[in-house]
């Protein structure tokens, strides 16, 4: 008897832990269930919030689009539909554009020649818009930036603008454009990638812009 009681007594202190260890798993498995979950949502809400940047960097891309049809369809219609008078027009526009940014340049404070100044030098193709491009020319911390797009069937300067870049990549630039706006940019380089906003003071116009270093 004495025997059996004491397995009877192992037995329920198997069972114990076995109940005990049954609750620990449960727990644990719940709770990394839990985590799981929390971490999947994690990733579907980051997964949204991406999808909808993309919707808005294509709707800012539709406006600023239509925005320059128009200004193609008023120009044409100044000139009755002539485009070797219209196309005349831009390129002087595009001169006097170039001599504002060579003025502005020259206005604006000297340079800083840190050592530690990101180089933002070159030409960078925009990954949104087909053939549209930067260039940027550098001197210390000073810069100048040239927008090359498509107009009329063209390449145009479509835009200048005269700037600063700062230890951490960051850029600010007041700009001007071929239709007479003008307007403010803030970007970032990093890993030669150019991000950041364009926004336009006369008709409120915002573009995104990605570019990467050729």
């Amino acid at each position: 008897m004495g025997g059996t009681a004491a397995t009877i007594g192992k037995y329920k202190v198997g069972m114990a832990i076995a109940i005990v260890a049954a609750f620990v798993y449960l727990y644990r498995y719940r709770h990394s269930e839990s985590e799981r979950g929390a971490t999947e949502l994690e990733q579907q809400v980051a997964a949204i919030e991406l999808e909808k940047k993309k919707i808005e960097i294509e709707k800012q891309r539709l406006q600023y689009q239509t925005y320059i049809n128009q200004q193609q369809e008023k120009l044409l219609l100044q000139y009755s539909g002539d485009e070797s008078q219209a196309i005349h027009d831009l390129r002087e526009r595009e001169k006097s554009l170039k001599q504002q940014q060579l003025a502005f340049f020259a206005a604006i404070p000297s340079a800083t020649t840190a050592n530690n100044l990101p180089s933002v030098a070159g030409k960078w193709i925009d990954s949104h818009s087909k053939g549209n491009y930067y260039l940027i020319e550098q001197q210390g911390n000073q810069i100048m930036i040239t927008e090359h797009s498509s107009i009329l069937g063209e390449s145009f300067v479509s835009a200048t603008g005269v700037g600063y870049v700062d230890l951490s990549g960051n850029i600010t630039i007041s700009y001007q454009t071929l239709f007479g706006t003008s307007g403010e940019a803030v970007l970032h380089v990093k890993n030669n990638i150019l991000q950041g906003i364009f926004q336009d003071n006369q008709n409120d116009i915002k573009v995104s812009i990605v570019a990467r270093r050729r």
